[in-house]
């Protein structure tokens, strides 16, 4: 599935801390990597002090040296690199550049040069999320780095499934991801208590309908889980969780079980091919501390434009 990786690098050592996590997947996926420096020109707030081409130029030869040296890291690992420079603006260069080559996954950190900041992923981070139409492994740069890169980082992984086929999409990978490392494989299911909105209490009545319809959604994502593993060539463990929040639920469930990586799809049950994620997906985005792989289900030329976008490709045919 994953067979070209792009690797945003912006010479940061936050940004280095996907490493790890690039061998494992590029190895068991036997995919290309393309590692990407996007250097955007310093912007001059004293017009006593302008532009110096010279020291332009002892940029990009830093960059690329540096880039060199992480490719000869990769090659030495047996992987297909290739590098790429860029100059202009980081994240609106990477879209375009995935815009333009097959690529099927983006590895990246959650924070780079910028720092750490309030948001759970940096403001470059941010836009490639939100304008990315491929495949996500997103790594938090304020977690320990995993610095042997002969093993890989992910000994235990959750699946998040929500009971769709959609939801399935990823198993396939992820069950070769799993045979190659060896590593153990959750699947992780939460049965939402169904909303009764009222302006006052509810009833016994209510209550018992409640509880009577989550026990058959029990029941069924029982037997639904069961039919899934029976059909698995690995083993795999299962856990049903019973909540009124589903994403606050299998976070839990990823902290209590010490998850390595936590893997959604795009999409579940409420499919819309305007929206790059669902909800769950979104949420794990914006909110998870663990290693997040976000499978896209939707082909990219299936993906409708944003509203921003739209009008920008609309202003550029005129």
């Amino acid at each position: 599935m994953f067979k070209h990786i792009l690797v945003p690098f912006d010479g940061s050592p936050m940004a280095e801390n996907v490493i790890s996590s690039l061998l494992a997947l590029a190895q068991a996926f036997d995919a290309k990597v393309s590692l990407i420096r996007v250097l955007e020109r310093p912007q001059s707030y004293n017009r006593n002090r302008p532009f110096d081409p010279l020291e332009w130029q002892m940029c990009k030869v830093e960059a690329r040296s540096y880039l060199d040296h992480l490719s000869d890291q990769l090659l030495k690992a047996g992987l297909e690199v290739e590098m790429v420079m860029e100059e202009g603006t980081a994240a609106g260069r990477i879209i375009e550049f995935v815009n333009a080559h097959d690529i099927d996954l983006i590895v990246a950190s959650t924070h780079g040069q910028s720092g750490f900041t309030g948001w759970n992923v940096g403001a470059v981070m941010q836009k490639i999320i939100a304008r990315a139409r491929i495949s996500l492994l997103i790594i938090p740069s304020y977690k320990k780095i995993h610095t042997n890169w002969e093993e890989s980082p992910f000994k235990k992984i959750l699946i998040a499934l929500d009971g769709s086929k959609r939801a399935e999409y990823v198993l396939a990978p992820i069950v070769r991801f799993t045979q190659y490392y060896g590593a153990q494989l959750m699947l992780g299911h939460v049965v939402r208590r169904p909303e009764m909105p009222r302006q006052s209490s509810l009833t016994q009545e209510d209550l018992n309908l409640a509880n009577q319809l989550t026990d058959r959604n029990q029941q069924e994502a029982e037997k639904y889980l069961e039919s899934l593993k029976s059909r698995l060539s690995i083993d795999v463990q299962i856990r049903l969780l019973v909540s009124n929040d589903v994403v606050n639920s299998l976070q839990d469930l990823a902290i209590e079980e010490d998850i390595n990586l936590v893997v959604v799809c795009a999409h579940g049950y409420g499919t819309n091919h305007r929206w790059r994620y669902g909800s769950v997906a979104s949420a794990f985005i914006e909110n998870g501390d663990r290693s997040l792989l976000v499978v896209q289900d939707i082909p990219a030329e299936k993906m409708k434009s944003t509203y921003a976008e739209a009008v920008v490709i609309e202003y550029q045919g005129h």
